[in-house]
């Protein structure tokens, strides 16, 4: 089940997003629930204690509180690491922070389009039903990290490589879709991965189903997104045997 949450400090814009949702319930069988569309972060923050599906998150970046829509979704990922978030904004420029605040996003909505708000949040709706569909599909592609007293999930198919970071005992996981930073280790991690992945150098472990090329000579893997990543003189030869290996199963 979809979860649906909106924060928004416009009671009218509050209205047209909840509204856009029933409209969606009337003529989809998916199953979704309206858990909540308030004015106060702390009140969605309260209802997360009763989730019982996967949420979706409508929030709006300034809510003329003590916290934004920013530290609201941080919030929201020690509840819910697999929940969806789309951002609401009236400034274009804002949706760049979420790269500086590490936030994965779904999507993006501008409140000055008005005219096109109901269909992006339907839009939304549908995106999040097809990758929860996805998700439940691929279980056993999964990866669970916990940090501290939460847990992420990522899949590992849109992992395309893992690298320390030279923040001690960080990690960065390139995915398909951005960045994520983690606290741990490779040693520690590289078991849980499975043997898909594979220990290009030290300070990295590469997706060899994500491998586009290898040049030998420059020692330089080229994955997906054009991604390079460097390869140790001492791997070379493993590196080759292992994309042969990989290759050969299809």
């Amino acid at each position: 089940m979809i979860e649906i949450y909106f924060c928004e400090d416009n009671e009218n814009l509050l209205k047209q997003y909840v509204n856009a949702a029933r409209n969606y319930q009337n003529y989809h069988d998916d199953e979704l629930l309206i858990s909540c569309a308030t004015t106060n972060p702390y009140k969605l923050l309260r209802k997360l204690n009763n989730l019982q599906g996967i949420g979706l998150y409508f929030l709006d970046i300034d809510l003329k509180t003590d916290i934004n829509g920013f530290e609201l979704a941080k919030r929201i990922r020690v509840f819910d690491p697999r929940g969806f978030i789309v951002f609401i904004t009236t400034y274009e420029e804002m949706l760049r922070e979420t790269f500086t605040h590490l936030l994965e996003a779904m999507d993006f909505i501008v409140k000055d389009q008005t005219e096109c708000i109901a269909h992006n949040i339907q839009d939304c709706i549908t995106a999040a039903i097809t990758r929860s569909n996805s998700q439940s599909k691929n279980k056993g592609n999964a990866l669970c990290i916990k940090i501290e007293n939460h847990t992420i999930t990522l899949d590992k198919t849109d992992i395309l490589f893992i690298e320390t970071s030279n923040n001690p005992h960080t990690l960065v996981i390139h995915t398909l879709s951005g960045i994520k930073k983690i606290y741990g280790d490779l040693s520690s991690l590289e078991p849980l991965l499975g043997v898909v992945f594979f220990r290009c150098h030290k300070s990295k472990l590469v997706n060899l189903m994500h491998i586009t090329s290898f040049d030998e000579n420059k020692l330089i893997l080229t994955l997906a997104n054009k991604i390079v990543c460097p390869v140790s003189i001492r791997k070379k030869s493993k590196i080759k045997e292992a994309l042969k290996n990989y290759y050969s199963k299809f």
